[in-house]
């Protein structure tokens, strides 16, 4: 280790007794024998390989690294859900080394492939498991990815790593994605907007504040993700987005960003995201649930969803909740509705069948969220011992208590 980072002598010499010191401790440090000095020593050679312009050694070695995160992984018994989830967290660092790899081996199709492998692990095993699939989680490939969109749909992928963030573009007839590539300026100001945005949110008192910026902030926020300029790359017949965040950007209403977009007659149209693509723009956490989640609702070309379930403003605080919902269920059959105090635990118990047969549900109530353990976030229901009126405490990303996100219809 100390060979990869020494400043005096030779750069190159160094880099070459690092690799080589990595390489003979490896053959101490077997993956059977001690799987994780294996991996940190794996990351560590892998780092020098890239250092050294070595990109297809940095390539398989971090690849031999993944790989035995990933089995390491498989094996977690003990623990569960929390420990695979802190594991992949430990070594998100050597998935943003495979990725900028690939990039500079310019090969966009594999970079994004590790993208999709590095996110929502835990997400893709439990709902292979609530749907009773096969345990043994397959990759997405790039193939794959592309077969997910329509003609006039594209997907806008978003991956963040310690120098910057990408945006990987795909469309069904893509050869491979086009990839828009932020500067380190870029992510210093995106990592100041979120902790702003955070802390105005997350405080009671300062709540009054977030509402009052929020136009500002997500103007300046599509400054930042340079909006118009991935907008530009799309083609002209795209009608319809996927957006698919990463960590921080799921907290921000993306669809809401504006933008502009050249017509075919020449004229420039200018709207939030929701305006310009009139087909639609949908979330999802990556690309890989997306397939899992259209394999499981298979229905025919021809068909629409037709089966609707909402939960309507069960603290009866929300303004024009009632009328959302209404004006909705207006466009299916059968619509099934929870509304104001039939919302409540209890009453969403009765209707269980009714949510998990819905195509569409709907819930426009209040919610909270907890940084430190995601699934212990809520949705808040008639008759729940805390309210909007008297928040619940969550934990935030240091572990000091604080109120809910969310106060509005969701």
């Amino acid at each position: 280790m100390a060979y990869l980072y020494k400043i005096r002598g030779e750069k190159a010499e160094n880099l070459e007794l690092a690799i080589a010191a990595f390489e003979a401790s490896l053959e101490v440090y077997t993956r059977e024998s001690f799987p994780i000095e294996h991996t940190t020593t794996l990351y560590s050679l892998g780092i020098a390989y890239q250092k050294n312009a070595q990109l297809p050694e940095a390539y398989n070695t971090f690849n031999s690294a993944i790989e035995t995160v990933e089995s390491m992984r498989r094996e977690i018994i003990i623990g569960g859900e929390a420990d695979r989830q802190k594991l992949a967290e430990e070594w998100n660092k050597l998935y943003h080394s495979m990725v900028e790899v690939c990039l500079q081996m310019e090969n966009s199709t594999a970079a994004l492939e590790y993208v999709e492998r590095s996110k929502t692990r835990n997400l893709v095993e439990l709902f292979h498991k609530a749907h009773s699939l096969p345990s043994q989680v397959q990759r997405i490939s790039f193939t794959e990815i592309r077969s997910l969109l329509a003609e006039n749909e594209a997907i806008l992928e978003w991956y963040i790593t310690y120098n910057g963030f990408k945006v990987f573009i795909v469309t069904r007839d893509s050869p491979q994605p086009d990839i828009w590539q932020s500067s380190s300026q870029d992510l210093q100001a995106l990592q100041e907007l979120q902790q702003e945005y955070l802390d105005d949110i997350k405080d009671e008192e300062k709540y009054d504040n977030w509402k009052n910026q929020l136009d500002s902030r997500l103007e300046k926020l599509a400054q930042i993700l340079h909006i118009d300029e991935i907008i530009s790359r799309l083609p002209e017949n795209c009608q319809k987005l996927i957006l698919v965040p990463f960590r921080y950007l799921h907290l921000f209403p993306l669809h809401a960003l504006t933008s502009s977009r050249q017509k075919a007659d020449k004229t420039v149209e200018t709207g939030c995201l929701l305006e310009l693509f009139p087909g639609g723009v949908r979330y999802t956490p990556s690309c890989q649930l997306l397939q899992l989640s259209q394999r499981v609702n298979l229905t025919a070309e021809d068909t629409l969803p037709s089966k609707f379930f909402a939960i309507q403003n069960p603290t009866e605080d929300l303004d024009f909740t009632d009328i959302e919902v209404e004006a909705i269920a207006k466009s299916f059959n059968p619509a099934e509705i929870l509304s104001r105090q039939n919302a409540s635990k209890a009453g969403l118990q009765q209707q269980i069948a009714s949510l998990q047969n819905a195509d569409i549900a709907h819930f426009s109530c209040h919610g909270f969220f907890d940084f430190l353990n995601p699934e212990k976030s809520a949705l808040i229901l008639a008759g729940a011992k805390v309210t909007p009126l008297n928040p619940p405490l969550v934990r935030g990303e240091t572990g000091e208590e604080t109120p809910p996100l969310g106060r509005g219809g969701a």
